[in-house]
């Protein structure tokens, strides 16, 4: 992910320009070339950075920023939560119980 703050002190235009340019400079670097290491991200169909735009002074984005991260943080604790079940993963919820869940979020068992 990609965070812009301040946004509200600029033109959109240059909001614009910025995230292209940033978006461009994404690809330029995992993409180059298929027989390097990005080559695997984009048989996966990984998709390009999120841009956030965000502002203190009126609150914008920062709502939208914080259940985005929350996701991504979400989806590394299953990638990194492996169990031996197969195709399973160990979840702990709140209250310390663990649930293993399918590699699509569903099928739960206790």
């Amino acid at each position: 992910s990609i965070v812009f703050t301040k946004v509200d002190t600029v033109s959109k235009a240059e909001i614009v320009r910025k995230a292209n340019d940033f978006g461009m400079r994404y690809h330029a670097q995992h993409y180059a070339d298929e027989n390097e290491a990005g080559s695997e991200q984009i048989r996966q169909g990984q998709m390009s950075p999120i841009i956030h735009l965000t502002s203190a002074s009126n609150g914008s984005g920062i709502k939208e920023l914080l259940v985005s991260m929350e996701a991504d943080f979400l989806q590394y604790k299953l990638s990194q939560a492996s169990d031996s079940k197969a195709g399973k993963f160990a979840v702990t919820t709140e209250e310390g119980d663990t649930v293993y869940v399918d590699g699509a979020g569903g099928d739960e068992e206790g």
